[in-house]
């Protein structure tokens, strides 16, 4: 029923309508008695209509229709807008609300951009279904926002429910359902529950779906409560936004209904994040961000095979997880990442022994992990955590982190943000978010990139600023609330002590000029890693005068500390001292007169820039790379040699080196590979340079299926051509110097001053075949010291295998040859070479006495000691054949030392150049000769010490002697020592 017009604007309605209705924004319509909307009634209210109702009255629509379907207006989502009827400025009581009785998809009801105010209860919904409100808002109710009982298929989305007592409460009645319910990305601030959902003993409460929304400032923030009887069914609580809530006391979330799912939400400053009730059972609570609560997870006694995993947990104020139920219990696979000066963040309140294994601690130290747990060893009343094995590396599946330390210093005009590297593997970028922050969203936002600092113009340090962390699919739909990027971690003010800086050696003071604090503090202090000095180190802008041992060290650390109500903060600078610029331009070098030149090895230090230049009239591929490509010109070549100089230019002065590149010309050399009359298919040749005090290996060449080998270039000198078989042939050769020598001492001199045409090596044959055996021989050449002259691209790679598998010159030196002889070296028996780890073989050898030996062209070797091989031994292993100085020594566990017993340690060990013994204890040491022997048992040297009889010490000189292991003996004292 309508009544007259009480003014030309407003209309008074109320009682029960009896047919359809359309209410316009020309009018204001007051309800000044219960308004009823019953079955095949619409009352239809257009955009822009004011309603206003009186107090104690309501709108009810029973089984009717309301279409009140307002329009996005100026910004707003509420141009339909339900208010009370205030006639006085001071007036707080309550209308009824909107009350929907026995609605379904029968009937035609929209909510949208409406707007209900001051209402007991803004929107109760009973013993209804299908039915959907959208974008609407619902302020200051002094009961509930929206109330959903009994009901079925309720969608609210997008609604903004602010001020009020409760936001929305989901209830059921003993033996009803209240199912298929959906809160969907709305914003919920209200005082006591934001959410509240209950079930009665015999009533029914699932599937129901709260997703997207924005959750914050409530005592609690999603309560869920069973009334008692057996929970069934499931209930997802979803990408939601949950921070904020509790208030000191109460929960972000609390649990009492089974099987519920939590799932990728972001808790953040909650009181209590989760609490799991006693008698929870079955809930999933997995893939969430919990970041900055007080303590973000409790399992309550009795609350049994909850599964908790995949989580996130980030700067809990006290606690991560306190397990107060140890049956069925699942807490694996989260990170917990964890910050310094944390502690007890994983708590045992059972009794029992209970594994929290596969989660990251943020360390891989057992100790710092076991602090970080509170059980048995704190206190014998609660049972043990096993937490091994955890994860070396944070969870990449789980959400990401959001950073630690953000910090926002005044950097001159700009504002300075930084933060600490974030630990997933997976890490994409960081995004830098400023400007208005309303509703966990802000206005602006700036690519970091992977860098963990960021200047900002224009802002002040008072302004609102954040950063986030996101992973490889943080472009995707609600990447914040999926986990693949994190929550916004608040940059904190802090004082800036000043950019990193480099000054020149010689000058004697820094005037620090750039630092700030942007708070008011009680004291700070400056202070010097090195010893250098301030003049006045109270001083907010002081003068630091660098040390002697700041300008040895190059660098010293200036920290600011600046003490705020009772807390010190602190930040640092590095001031680098450089000398004038460093350069090394490489070592000279030889190359074919028509190569370019490499210059890989150059260095440069202290430096802002470089410049390339040649004496010659050759051309750089870029004169400012300090590692560039120099190409030769006519004069170079002509010249047979170029200088190229390296200069280096900063503040601090300039510097220049010079590298000499000789320029040679090449010949080719070819021949063939013989043995026995026949021509070698299967093998290489070695083309090794003498030099003045070396012979190299220069270049490597395989001989084709005719034995032809031909070397293209090789530059002019005296060369020994090494030809070796292939050790699988069945011929019986051994390797030959050109023309036809086993050792290189006798061999040909092949001078290279001209293209070379048929060299002919003539590989020698084993001089006896031996059958077949039982025993073997086997050993390795150990990697030489620096200064040892061969070409590791010659001898560490295959020679007869195209891609071996594995790596040469990885345990030892490869392919060296390795002669096996009789006893008197009359007769060559056979030949290997060392594999790609150093180790030769001898198998199938018979019974007999044999003599090793190896050969490397430059280098004096001796055979091994008689090697007897008998039943009673049958392999010789472990012989050992090492550089030392310009001879190969070959080495057998069977030639034992003088001394086996009583050696006494001595420094330094290895030794160069002279050798300590210095006797501790309360032994007394005589004076008496010193006696050195080498590995063989012979006696090398002698020496008195001259000492009294109460002496300790003694000092050897051995810078004579060759390199190889040395046994010693002094006054009834034994020592063993390596010489270098």
């Amino acid at each position: 029923m309508l009544s007259q017009a009480a003014a030309q604007d407003e209309i008074q309605v109320g009682g029960t309508l009896t047919e359809d209705a359309v209410w316009t924004k020309d009018h204001i319509y007051i309800v000044v008695s219960d308004l009823r909307i019953i079955q095949n009634v619409t009352l239809t209210i257009e955009p822009g209509v004011q309603i206003k109702v009186n107090q104690g009255r309501g709108i009810f629509v029973i089984k009717g229709n309301l279409l009140a379907d307002g329009t996005l207006e100026d910004g707003s989502v509420d141009s339909v807008r339900f208010n009370a009827n205030y006639t006085e400025r001071d007036q707080r009581w309550k209308w009824k609300g909107l009350i929907f009785i026995s609605i379904s998809e029968a009937q035609n009801n929209i909510l949208s951009y409406v707007s209900i105010k001051d209402a007991e209860v803004g929107l109760d919904i009973y013993v209804s279904d299908h039915f959907a409100v959208k974008n609407t808002s619902i302020l200051n109710s002094q009961q509930l926002g929206i109330r959903i009982s009994n009901s079925h298929s309720i969608t609210i989305e997008q609604c903004r429910l602010l001020h009020n007592y409760d936001g929305i409460e989901m209830n059921v009645s003993n033996g009803d359902t209240t199912s298929g319910n959906i809160v969907n990305g709305c914003v919920l601030k209200n005082e006591n529950h934001n959410i509240y959902m209950f079930k009665n003993s015999t009533g029914c409460l699932k599937e129901n779906l709260i997703s997207n929304n924005l959750i914050e400032g409530g005592n609690n923030g999603i309560w869920i409560d069973n009334g008692g009887g057996i929970s069934k069914g499931s209930n997802t609580i979803r990408q939601n936004i949950i921070i904020d809530n509790g208030n000191g006391a109460g929960y972000g979330l609390l649990l009492s209904l089974d099987s519920l799912e939590v799932t990728s939400n972001i808790f953040w400053k909650n009181n209590i994040a989760i609490q799991l009730e006693s008698n929870t059972e079955g809930c999933r609570i997995t893939n969430n961000n919990l970041y900055e609560n007080n303590r973000s997870i409790i399992l309550t006694p009795g609350s049994s095979y909850n599964v908790i995993t995949d989580n996130t947990f980030t700067k809990s104020l006290f606690t991560d997880f306190e397990m107060g139920e140890q049956e069925g219990t699942n807490f694996r696979h989260n990170n917990l990442v964890t910050d310094t000066g944390q502690k007890n963040i994983i708590h045992n309140l059972t009794p029992n022994d209970v594994s929290i294994d596969s989660n990251f601690w943020h360390t891989q130290n057992d100790t710092v992990i076991q602090n970080l747990i509170w059980d048995y060893h704190d206190s014998p009343a609660f049972g043990r955590m096993n937490f091994i094995p955890f994860l070396a590396d944070a969870d990449t599946t789980n959400p990401i982190s959001p950073p630690l330390h953000v910090k926002k210093q005044i950097a001159g005009d700009l504002i300075l943000v930084s933060w600490s590297a974030n630990p997933e593997n997976d890490l994409h970028e960081y995004k830098v978010y400023f400007g208005h922050f309303k509703d966990y969203h802000f206005d602006e936002i700036a690519d970091a990139g992977t860098d963990t600092s960021m200047f900002l113009p224009g802002l002040s340090v008072n302004d609102t600023i954040a950063v986030t962390a996101v992973d490889r699919d943080g472009a995707l739909p609600d990447a914040q609330v999926e986990g693949h990027e994190s929550p916004f971690a608040f940059a904190e003010a802090y004082p800036y002590a000043g950019p990193d800086k480099i000054i020149c050696q010689s000058v004697t003071e820094y005037h620090i000029t750039q630092s700030s604090v942007p708070f008011p503090y009680l004291s700070l202090s400056w202070h010097t890693s090195g010893d250098g000095s301030f003049n006045n180190e109270n001083q907010l802008h002081p003068i630091y005068y660098p040390g002697p041992q700041d300008v040895f060290n190059g660098t010293v650390i200036i920290t600011l500390t600046v003490t705020k109500a009772g807390e010190d903060i602190t930040d640092k600078f590095t001031l680098s001292i450089i000398g004038d610029p460093y350069v090394f331009a490489g070592n000279d070098t030889i190359v074919y007169y028509d190569d370019n030149v490499t210059l890989s090895t150059a260095l440069a230090a202290n430096y802002s820039y470089v410049i390339w230049t040649s004496s010659g009239d050759g051309y750089f591929e870029n004169d400012t790379v300090l590692n560039t490509v120099y190409f030769p010109g006519g004069q170079d070549i002509a010249k047979g040699q170029a200088e190229l100089i390296l200069n280096a230019f900063s503040d601090c002065g300039s510097s220049s080196d010079t590298v000499t590149v000789y320029l040679e010309p090449y010949f080719s050399v070819e021949g063939r590979l013989w043995n026995n009359g026949f021509k070698v298919d299967q093998g290489i040749v070695l083309a090794l340079r003498k030099g003045n005090d070396n012979i190299k290996a220069r270049q490597l060449c395989q001989v084709d299926e005719q034995g032809n080998f031909r070397f293209e270039k090789l530059a002019a000198g005296d060369y020994y051509m090494y030809g070796v078989p292939d050790t699988m042939n069945i011929g019986g050769a051994v390797p030959a110097y050109y023309a036809r020598n086993i050792s290189w001492q006798d061999a040909y001199l092949l001078p290279v001053d001209a293209d070379v045409y048929d060299i002919d090596i003539t590989l020698p044959s084993a001089d006896y075949l031996l059958p077949q055996g039982e025993a073997s021989i086997s050993g390795r050449f150990l990697q030489p010291p620096s200064g040892y002259f061969f070409n590791p691209s010659v001898f560490c790679d295959s020679w007869f295998t195209e891609n071996s598998p594995f790596e040469f010159c990885s345990g030892g030196v490869s392919n060296i040859t390795i002669l096996l002889y009789n006893t008197d070296k009359t007769k060559l028996l056979d030949y290997t070479l060392t594999d790609s780890s150093g180790n030769f073989f001898f198998h199938h050898l018979p019974y007999g006495n044999y003599r090793v030996s190896a050969e490397k062209a430059g280098y004096i070797t001796h055979e091994s000691s008689v090697i007897g091989l008998s039943p009673e031994h049958q392999h010789e292993t472990d012989v050992e054949l090492r550089v030392e100085g310009l001879k190969i020594g070959i080495y057998r566990n069977s030639d034992t030392p003088p001394i086996t017993e009583g050696i006494h340690k001595i420094f330094p060990n290895p030794v160069h150049d002279q050798l300590y013994l210095f006797m501790s204890g309360s032994a007394s040491v005589s004076p008496g000769d010193i006696l050195i022997y080498n590995i063989q048992g012979q006696l090398i040297l002698k020496q008195k010490t001259g000492l009294a009889e109460d002496s300790k010490g003694n000092i050897i000189n051995v810078s004579g002697l060759p390199p190889g292991i040395y046994f010693g003996t002094w006054s009834g004292w034994n020592f063993k020592f390596v010489k270098y």
